[in-house]
């Protein structure tokens, strides 16, 4: 060792092992992580697919010669169900890997490598105009919807229709899921990645569970 340097630490056999359990614990988070991406992209491939197909389907019921209602509403109400059930996935997948991320935080806090997690504010996030991506054609369909039940022929209505319900679905999402589960996961690596003093470190890992509870309150598993 050269003149001056400090001396390297030698870990004691218990930590080392500790170290080995955490480097598995976070390649097995991270690959969670990795999969949730994965599903909720290929899922939404194969919806934008379905949908393209579901509105080719109805231009050519509706344009027909006698026009096919029945067989558009009936496409229309198919839309609208595959749109509710697969924004219903993507908030599942999401908040999975939302869930996965934050004990990926956890092991670099526990390591105290948060600086490799630090990274500038996003001013786009993917998740969120994923959601919008769901909300907008929910709100697509059930105008559809409305459209075939109501007679609402007027562009007017229809358009202020389908902003309302955007909106609405908005509000659900935030209330349901997002102020209760995906927030809460966020404030909580916040307060890691502010705790430069380390305060959540001490007798690991009771301080970080105290935080956890604390944060989540009575919904953790």
């Amino acid at each position: 060792m050269g003149k001056g340097m400090p001396a390297i630490r030698q870990k004691p056999r218990e930590e080392q092992q500790y170290d080995k359990e955490l480097i598995a614990i976070f390649t097995e988070h991270w690959n969670h992580a990795r999969h949730c991406e994965n599903e909720r992209l290929w899922f939404t491939n194969i919806y934008a697919i379905v949908v393209a197909a579901i509105l080719v389907f109805m231009g050519n019921a509706v344009y027909a010669e006698p026009p096919d209602y029945g067989s558009a509403f009936m496409l229309t109400l198919f839309g609208l169900i595959l749109s509710i059930v697969g924004f219903m996935i993507v908030i599942a997948l999401s908040l999975g890997y939302l869930h996965h991320i934050v004990d990926i935080v956890v092991v670099y806090y526990y390591w105290d490598k948060m600086e490799f997690y630090r990274h500038p504010k996003k001013p786009v996030r993917f998740a969120t105009w994923h959601r919008y991506f769901f909300e907008i054609t929910i709100a697509l369909f059930s105008v559809f919807f409305l459209f075939y039940i109501l007679q609402v022929k007027t562009l007017v209505h229809l358009v202020s229709l389908w902003i309302l319900i955007v909106f609405f679905t908005e509000v659900i999402y935030h209330y349901a899921w997002g102020k209760k589960y995906a927030l809460k996961c966020v404030n909580f690596m916040k307060k890691l990645r502010n705790d430069t003093k380390g305060e959540y470190r001490s007798f690991w890992p009771v301080k970080i569970e105290d935080l956890r509870k604390e944060v989540f309150g009575n919904q953790m598993d």
